[in-house]
């Protein structure tokens, strides 16, 4: 009888391996965080500014529209009633959502003036046709459409329909119409498809047959649930959805900000996973923030989390490699002991930074915090300009910036010397050295720690 019961026990524990191991759910872990940039508001969404080539983040707020970086913050508008939305048309023009007013409106970056896009501002109600005849009702998200680059997304919000803008005749019509009251709120393009939030708790997908026939089908949650319930997708509950990223072919990250929580949805398994923080191995329940997590922006192997007065930044590995430009020029060393020299040296580095970002538009951001640094030995001075473009120690670097950028740059004559004229030496002017093949400039992978507080220890290959 024990024999038969050792043998029942083991059986069970068995079953149970293999159900843990069968029902084990994708998760993420991002293992390292570092704030970014405080702000002044909570931050509702975000992207790469556009129209300031650098790493300037564009923010809003409630009633604000800003763009910031890691030493300041500008605010480009202010006393908008509710600003629940706003995207990139492109480099000087943003569309942004005044929800409360019931209109679209566009901010030209270059002379800051403000225009009414679509909708009769201070007029909510349901009509189709060009500006001045089309209303809105409370309209909440704004894309611009990835196909058709003179075509705005606009989420008509308490007219439960998804409703589209030509940006050259300004005339609006309805895409689709979602039973009432189903009411769409955040839009985003994800992987090439538009995702609609319904009602901050599930997610819908938009298709276009080839037809011309708009749908709109279930993509993740559950049109009646409301909780925090993570497994397959036919059971994952969201409370409410505030924002969604595509985090990898078939992946996305979700701000379930009433939960206080990341998570992931795996379309490959059909299931919603945990996002784990700072080393919670194994990763099965998302870390609970003790803040609201609000907005989401993935830039290549990190994400920027908005939260409400400041961005925080998490990386999945400890160390990573940063892209930088570099190039030699001949100068003797004696000259860095003279501040004269130096404070030419300083502008001659930032004028050549300057450049190295025009060229790069936006294939690559040279640092906005990190300066250009130098090293002298034997009479040659070799200069390196840092980028915010961060890799995993096993990337390659995009074609872009090894081709059309570094070859861009090599042409530049202004690459090719300082310009610093030093009467004293031979030759008079500091004048750069080929690296190799005729080229002057550059590129080199950096190790750095992805916690920017810590320093790289190259000896041992760890942060601390």
């Amino acid at each position: 009888m024990g024999f038969l019961w050792l043998i029942f026990m083991v059986f069970l524990q068995l079953t149970a391996w293999v159900e843990a191991f069968g029902n084990q759910k994708s998760s993420m872990s991002y293992l390292y965080a570092g704030l970014h940039i405080n702000t002044t508001e909570p931050v509702y969404h975000m992207e790469i500014d556009k129209y300031l080539i650098g790493r300037n983040f564009l923010i809003s707020s409630t009633n604000q529209l800003q763009t910031a970086n890691r030493k300041e913050t500008v605010t480009l508008l202010s006393d908008v009633r509710f600003l629940s939305g706003f995207t990139q048309i492109n480099s000087t023009l943003v569309a942004f959502v005044e929800c409360l007013e019931h209109c679209v409106k566009v901010l030209h970056r270059d002379t800051n003036a403000v225009q009414v896009l679509a909708g009769r501002c201070g007029v909510g109600g349901y009509k189709e046709g060009r500006l001045g005849r089309n209303q809105f009702y409370y309209p909440y998200g704004v894309v611009l459409d990835i196909k058709n680059a003179n075509r705005l997304f606009i989420s008509d919000r308490d007219n439960s329909a998804l409703r589209a803008v030509d940006l050259i005749t300004k005339e609006v019509n309805t895409v689709i119409c979602f039973p009432y009251p189903n009411r769409p709120f955040g839009l985003r393009w994800a992987d090439q498809q538009l995702l609609v939030v319904i009602d901050f708790h599930y997610i819908n997908h938009i298709s276009w047959l080839s037809n011309g026939t708009v749908i709109s089908t279930l993509f993740a949650g559950l049109r009646t649930g409301f909780d925090d319930i993570l497994g397959s997708l036919d059971v994952a509950e969201f409370s409410t959805i505030h924002d969604i990223e595509a985090i990898g072919r078939r992946k996305y990250l979700v701000v379930d900000r009433r939960n206080y929580k990341l998570k992931l949805i795996d379309l490959s398994r059909r299931e919603v996973g945990p996002v784990c923080l700072l080393n919670e191995e194994p990763c099965t329940k998302s870390t609970k923030f003790g803040r609201v997590p609000i907005s989401l922006l993935i830039i290549r192997e990190e994400i920027y989390l908005g939260m409400e007065n400041n961005i925080y930044k998490y990386s999945s590995t400890p160390v990573l490699k940063r892209l930088e430009f570099n190039a030699i020029y001949q100068a003797p060393c004696s000259y860095l002991q003279r501040r004269s020299f130096k404070n030419n040296l300083l502008d001659a580095l930032n004028r050549r930074k300057r450049l190295i970002q025009v060229v790069c538009a936006h294939d690559c951001v040279i640092s906005t915090y990190l300066e250009p640094y130098y090293t002298c030995s034997d009479n040659f001075l070799t200069v390196f300009w840092p980028t915010d473009n961060l890799f995993h120690l096993r990337s390659h670097l995009p074609m872009p910036i090894q081709n059309r950028v570094k070859n861009l740059l090599n042409l530049s004559p202004t690459m090719q010397s300082l310009g610093i004229h030093v009467p004293s030496a031979n030759p008079p002017v500091v004048d750069g050295i080929p690296i190799s093949r005729g080229e002057y400039v550059g590129l080199v992978l950096t190790t750095t720690c992805a916690d920017e507080t810590k320093l790289y220890d190259s000896d041992k290959g760890t942060c601390s």
